[in-house]
C-alpha cells in the first residue's frame, strides 16, 4: 500500500518541483495610480521582482490621448485635466496604471456648453442663482467673487453661446490663463484675445468693450473655419476673433446685478 502511494506521489512531486523552478516574478509598474498636473510628465518604470526592466521592451498606450500621451520609452506627458488608463504589454501580459490629471485652478464652475439644447435644458443643468430671463437669454449670478455673472444666449435653434463675466482684477486675469490652458488645448492669440479649443468647444478669453473681462464659449472653430473658408492659422484666428466679438454683441441681458 505504501509503495502504491509513493508511486502516485512521485509524479506530483516532480510537477511541483518543476513549476517552482519555472516560476518567474511577475512584471509590475512602479505605480498603479499617478496624479499630476497638465504641464507635468511621469516616467513609468517596469520591475520584475527586485530587478528593473527596460521600459522600451513594453508596448505602451493611453486610453485617452486628449488627457495625456505616452511614448515608446514609457514617458507620460499630461495634456489636460481628466483620467486615462496607461497600459504596458510585456511578453504577452498587460499591466496598467490609472492616471489622473488634476487642476491647479478651480476658478469657477464652467458653464453649460451643449450648443443647440433648449433654454429649459440649460436651466435644468445650471445650479447657480437665476437673476433674469428673456426670450433669448439667461443671466445667472456667479458663485464666487472671481465670477460676476454667467450669461446664456439662444437662437431659435437652441443654445448659441455661453459667457462668463469675470472679475477684471490682475489676479483673476492671471489665474484664467491657467484655468483654461489645463482644460483645453491652446489655439492661439489674436489682438489680445486668447483662444482655447477642443473638438466641440472654442473658448475666447479677453476684453469686450460692452462687458469687460469675459470668457466666451461657442461651437468649435471647425464650423467657423468652414463658414469663413479660412485656410491659414492667421485667417483662422481672424475668424475666431470675429466669432468672439459677434458672440459678445449678441448678449442682450443686463449684467449689473
Amino acid at each position: 500500500m505504501k509503495k502504491q502511494l509513493l508511486t502516485l506521489l512521485v509524479p506530483v512531486l516532480l510537477i511541483i518541483s518543476c513549476s517552482k523552478k519555472d516560476d518567474k516574478p511577475s512584471t509590475t509598474l512602479d505605480q498603479d495610480k499617478v496624479s499630476l498636473n497638465y504641464d507635468q510628465t511621469h516616467q513609468f518604470k517596469l520591475n520584475e521582482g527586485s530587478s528593473s526592466v527596460e521600459a522600451a521592451k513594453a508596448t505602451w498606450s493611453s486610453s485617452d490621448l486628449s488627457v495625456g500621451t505616452i511614448n515608446a520609452a514609457g514617458l507620460f506627458t499630461a495634456r489636460k485635466i481628466g483620467n486615462t488608463t496607461i497600459e504596458a504589454v510585456v511578453n504577452g501580459s498587460t499591466i496598467s496604471s490609472e492616471v489622473t490629471v488634476v487642476p491647479y485652478s478651480e476658478l469657477c464652475i464652467e458653464p453649460v456648453a451643449e450648443f443647440g439644447i433648449t433654454m429649459a435644458a440649460v436651466k435644468s443643468r445650471e445650479k447657480r442663482a437665476l437673476l433674469e430671463q428673456s426670450s433669448n437669454g439667461l443671466l445667472y449670478k456667479g458663485e464666487n467673487a472671481k465670477l460676476l455673472n454667467v450669461i446664456y444666449s439662444f437662437q431659435p435653434s437652441g443654445l448659441e453661446s455661453s459667457l462668463l463675466l469675470l472679475s477684471p482684477t490682475e489676479a483673476v486675469v492671471e489665474e484664467s490663463g491657467r484655468f483654461f490652458a489645463e482644460r483645453y488645448p491652446f489655439a492661439g492669440e489674436s489682438d489680445g484675445i486668447f483662444f482655447f479649443e477642443d473638438l466641440k468647444t472654442t473658448v475666447g478669453v479677453g476684453y469686450l468693450e460692452e462687458l469687460g473681462f469675459v470668457a466666451v464659449y461657442f461651437p468649435s472653430s471647425i464650423t467657423i473655419m468652414r463658414t469663413a473658408g479660412a485656410k491659414s492659422s492667421t485667417e483662422k484666428l481672424k475668424a475666431l476673433k470675429q466669432a468672439f466679438v459677434e458672440t459678445g454683441r449678441s448678449v442682450t441681458l443686463s449684467q449689473s446685478k
